[in-house]
């Protein structure tokens, strides 16, 4: 009879006692997976009629949109990357895809996103500039890059 590797090594494969060991090792995994805050990535479209919306996705750790629970981000707009909330953009912005929790003022909001992990902003604003959407979730802070206006 062949013998698993498994955490006693003395299990032989297909007993009650392997299965029970790999069930216990898949259900590790998972919880391990849940515990693991996700990753964010935002990606900006083009601008159409003076206006860009930019998509936050939460992803696990293998790069997969996030379906375990409902990501809370804390969005801003800002005049740097990484920057505090801008003073001198006067954008006009919206949420989409997602629920606003809260409006924290100065362009800063709560938002929670949908069950995939995905959130939409809208940003309206006509004439050139630059600004960045950040995104804090779990006390780590990501950036969109440059989210530019055409004049």
């Amino acid at each position: 009879m062949a013998f698993t590797r498994t955490w006693d090594e003395t299990a032989p494969l297909g007993t009650a006692a392997a299965n029970t060991l790999e069930t216990i090792i898949q259900q590790l995994k998972t919880d391990v997976k849940e515990r693991i805050p996700p990753a964010v990535t935002l990606t900006a479209a083009a601008e159409a009629a003076d206006i860009r919306v930019v998509t936050l996705q939460a992803n696990d750790v293998n790069a997969v949109a996030w379906a375990m629970t409902r990501v809370l981000f804390r969005v801003w707009i800002s005049d740097t990357e990484y920057g505090e909330v801008t003073t001198t953009l006067l954008p006009t912005v919206t949420v989409g895809t997602g629920a606003e929790l809260e409006c924290l003022g100065n362009y800063q909001f709560l938002i929670v996103a949908n069950a995939s992990g995905l959130a939409t902003l809208s940003i309206e604003l006509a004439g050139a500039a630059t600004m960045y959407v950040m995104a804090e979730v779990d006390g780590k802070v990501y950036s969109s890059g440059a989210v530019t206006f055409a004049a």
